[in-house]
């Protein structure tokens, strides 16, 4: 988290979903804690770990991946999350429970490709150049994901974070790490499934009843990216249990 603002509702919020699913939250704040907001996350976590925002979401990754590393034999599940977005949304998929049922190694939420992404995957056979780009550049969303069965196992996973370079750049950041930990994922011949795939992404794209909404006509103009853009389509129509926070924490918290 970087509750630069303070502890909101939403840090607490999820933090309780966690625990009411059976996990002890591991809490990496990337900036000092005032002592109250600490006793606060004290009393809804496990662990609490105050460092530096050095590498941005990843470093928080970082530092709460080798935190566990000396427990990784009795480790069943890890989830992974930070506070870019809001979750869970009321009405929504219990995301945690779907997860674990999934018969893979590594659970994400959506994916990213390249920004016309929409286009590549709607006319394969008309644009093989934006296809193979959009394959080079795919890679899974951050925000949320959830290792379990060989993903806990494997020491190619194990020795990316401890390599992982951690850097002030965000463009570096996303590349070495959203984008590096796919890589490994797919180098380890890791089994990974999404909750929300790309063919569901298209299908609702080209729903007709679905072709005057705001989100997709933006969606459109912007070439289908990025796929968290349609946070009320993915909700109405998935049950999608997270949306990433556009405005002011302070702002939307409070109204």
């Amino acid at each position: 988290i970087y509750p630069v603002h303070g502890v909101l509702p939403s840090h607490l919020h999820a933090l309780r979903y966690m625990v009411s699913e059976g996990y002890s939250p591991v809490l990496v704040s990337n900036c000092h804690l005032s002592q109250s907001d600490l006793e606060v996350l004290r009393r809804n976590s496990t662990t609490v770990i105050q460092r530096k925002n050095i590498g941005y979401d990843f470093g928080g990754y970082r530092a709460g991946m080798l935190f566990l590393e000396q427990i990784r034999a009795s480790l069943t599940h890890v989830a992974v999350f930070n506070d870019s977005s809001w979750f869970p949304l009321p009405r929504s998929a219990n995301w945690l429970s779907w997860a674990e049922c999934q018969n893979v190694d590594f659970v994400g939420v959506l994916k990213h490709g390249s920004s016309d992404w929409y286009k590549s995957l709607s006319h394969k056979g008309q644009y093989p150049r934006l296809l193979r780009r959009h394959e080079r550049t795919l890679h899974y969303c951050s925000y949320a994901f959830l290792l379990q069965n060989e993903a806990l196992k494997s020491e190619r996973l194990w020795l990316f974070w401890k390599k992982l370079r951690l850097s002030a750049s965000r463009h570096r950041t996303i590349r070495n790490g959203e984008r590096g930990l796919t890589k490994v994922v797919l180098k380890a011949k890791l089994r990974h499934r999404a909750f929300v795939s790309e063919d569901q992404l298209l299908r609702v794209m080209s729903a007709p009843k679905l072709q005057e909404h705001a989100e997709i006509k933006n969606m459109r103009m912007n070439g289908g990216w990025p796929s968290c853009s349609l946070p009320l389509v993915l909700w109405s129509e998935f049950a999608f249990p997270f949306m990433k926070k556009r405005l002011d924490p302070l702002l939307v918290e409070h109204s």
